[in-house]
């Protein structure tokens, strides 16, 4: 049995400021056959950071509206052949999952 919890975090202290944190427990119930040290191991991956982020917005009165996203983010391009967060995975992206030595 796989299971995927996402945690959601949001803190808006202005209308022109946002940050998100989204952490993900990605575990697998009642299967031996499958190492717990595989690196990476794309059944399991214990409370993890999935993604956090700050977005600063021009204010909506600016002639020139500007967004910028700076932090750990999903990104999707094109096909998603090369580039996607794999959202198929029990363990997703968009991160470098942390390796253990065997």
């Amino acid at each position: 049995m796989l299971s995927r919890f996402r945690f959601d975090f949001t803190w808006q202290p202005t209308d022109y400021l946002v940050g998100v944190i989204e952490l993900q427990d990605a575990r697998l119930y009642g299967e031996t056959g499958i190492s717990e040290n595989r690196a990476p191991n794309i059944f399991a991956d214990q409370l993890d950071v999935h993604q956090a982020y700050l977005d600063a917005r021009s204010p909506s009165s600016s002639n020139m509206p500007l967004s910028l996203r700076i932090g750990r983010q999903k990104i999707s391009l094109g096909a998603q052949r090369l580039v996607s967060p794999l959202e198929w995975v029990n363990t997703a992206r968009p991160s470098a999952r942390r390796h253990r030595s065997p």
